[in-house]
């Protein structure tokens, strides 16, 4: 079974940044940045990465008993798998960890011996 890390989510960064459309004009964007704290340094991989020409507008408070949720990967990795929040929907964080991990054995195995259709856990009902 996957081991799954619940991290207490306490807001969001609200970050102003530009970019350009298919068409190279510029744009504006706005991201929410989840904001979490970790019991345990160790595994603890959500540091908000900022760009020095981004803006940060604001900080918003996460409702309470809302989680960054991650998983531990076979090589010991953290795989951000979403956001816990109430009242909004999720996945069965269990069996969403288990197809990563699935998905992460997969590529491992391809990288180490070359391409196999027979280990591949995508396009599963299609002959590839």
């Amino acid at each position: 079974m996957a081991e799954i890390i619940k991290d207490a989510l306490v807001g969001f960064l609200v970050v102003e940044w530009s970019d350009s459309d298919k068409h190279g004009r510029p744009i504006r964007r706005v991201d929410l940045v989840p904001l979490s704290v970790s019991y345990n340094p160790l595994y603890y991989d959500n540091d908000p990465t900022v760009d020095k020409d981004d803006r940060i507008l604001g900080i918003l408070p996460a409702p309470p008993n809302s989680y960054y949720v991650q998983a531990i990967m076979p090589d010991g990795s953290l795989d951000f798998l979403g956001l816990d929040i109430p009242g909004a929907t999720h996945p069965d964080w269990v069996e969403l960890a288990e197809q990563e991990a699935e998905i992460w054995g997969a590529l491992k195995e391809i990288s180490e011996r070359g391409i196999r259709k027979d280990v591949l856990p995508i396009n599963r009902r299609h002959d590839c």
